[in-house]
C-alpha cells in the first residue's frame, strides 16, 4: 500500500467519523489511526458535547479505541480538521 493509498483510507474513515458525531449532535470532526502498512488501529469522533468532556476530541476518542492493541506500530493520525498548529 502506497504513503497516498493510506492516507485517502485514513481520511475516508476520519469522515465516516465526523459524520456520526454530527448524527449524534455533536461537533463534526473524526480521526483515524492508520498503522504504516495501512491497518486501521483506531477511529474515533469528537464527543466533547455527548459526554460533556473537555478531552474527548476525535484524536483522543482514536487513541483510546487503539490503546486497547498489544504491541506499538509506526503510525499516522489522520484527521478531518487541522489544528492551528499543524497548519503553521
Amino acid at each position: 500500500m502506497t504513503i497516498e493509498e493510506r492516507d485517502r483510507r485514513g481520511l475516508a474513515l476520519a469522515i465516516e467519523q465526523a459524520r456520526i458525531g454530527a448524527k449524534e449532535g455533536g461537533v463534526p470532526i473524526g480521526a483515524a489511526l492508520v498503522a504504516d502498512d495501512g491497518t486501521m488501529l483506531g477511529a474515533g469522533h469528537n464527543r466533547r458535547v455527548q459526554w460533556n468532556s473537555a478531552i474527548r476530541h476525535g484524536e483522543t476518542d482514536a487513541l483510546e479505541e487503539a490503546g486497547a492493541l498489544p504491541g506499538q506500530r509506526a503510525a499516522q493520525i489522520v484527521t478531518t480538521l487541522r489544528s492551528v498548529m499543524a497548519a503553521a
